[in-house]
Order: structure tokens, then sequence, then C-alpha cells
């Protein structure tokens, strides 16, 4: 029973790391900006990702404010994020580690849209530290990982035989 056992398990484990691995390919922003330039009357959102980048605009004229939204998960740590309000739905600028950091980012955005003279706003958030810390703990998951496999299929030899 055992012996079926040892495969099971690497294999959830494996599969865990996997799916981590997806995530931080494809899910996982390493940037966030947002660029105004209000002589072409356009915003510009993006979020880059590894595999790919996701932009989005909105005139200018359409945004009225922005706006901090904070998500409460039942465990773990709250989602802070920054959004636009305006026709068309509300715009996606970026998430934050704090509301202090996201307030800042907010009140800039806002000075921007009620202040005509300001002629761009240009704000960035990287994650950088947080994916590679994320892929520090993933190669060390698959580190601990590779020595449980090895601790659980490598024969022992015998070291007390009888000896007659």
């Amino acid at each position: 029973m055992f012996r079926l056992a040892k495969p099971l398990i690497l294999a959830g484990f494996a599969g865990v790391l996997a799916l981590l691995a997806g995530l931080l390919l494809f899910d996982t922003p390493l940037e966030y900006a947002l660029e105004c330039d209000r002589a072409a009357g356009r915003c510009t959102f993006t979020q880059k990702l590894v595999s790919k980048t996701r932009t989005g605009s909105a005139a200018i004229a359409s945004l009225r404010q922005a706006e901090i939204r904070v998500a409460t998960p039942r465990r773990g740590r709250p989602r802070i994020s920054v959004w636009i309000l305006g026709t068309g739905g509300p715009f996606f600028v970026a998430d934050y580690a704090s509301r202090e950091q996201a307030g800042a980012d907010a009140g800039g955005i806002d000075r921007f849209l009620h202040d005509p003279t300001l002629p761009m706003l240009s704000v960035r958030r990287e994650e950088a530290k947080t994916y590679r810390a994320a892929w520090i703990f993933l190669a060390v998951s698959a580190a601990v990982l590779a020595s449980l496999g090895v601790a659980f299929f490598s024969r022992r030899r015998g070291l007390s035989r009888a000896v007659c």
C-alpha cells in the first residue's frame, strides 16, 4: 500500500508546483502602468506579464475619479487596488501592498483628472521583487521535492545482516 502512496504523494506535490509555475508565468503581473496624455486625450492601462502584455485605453473626458478598493478574502492579506471610475465601467490601475501607497497614487490620479493644466500622468508599479521571491520559493520547493523523491525511491542496503 505504501509502495503506491509514494508516487502519488510526489505527483501531488509536483502538480501543485506546476500549477504555481503556470500562475507565475501566465497570470502574475510584473508591472502595472497608467499613462495619460492630455494632448492625445487618452489614458492607457498596461499590465506586463512574462508571457504577454495586456493593454486598454479610455478617453480622459470619460474618467471621473480614482477609487481604492479593498477585497478581503477569507484568509490571507486583503487585496488593495486602485480603480478609475468613468463611463464604460471602472478601469483597473494596479494592486498595492498597502493602503498608503494606493492612496498616494489615487490622489495623483484625481489631481490629474481634475486639473486640466496638468499635461501628463504616469503611474508605474513594479512587482519584480515579489516575482523573484516567488520563483526562489518555487525553486527551493522543487529541490525539496527532488530530495523527497530520492529519499522515497533510493534503495537502502541492509546494514544489519545476520552473520552465520
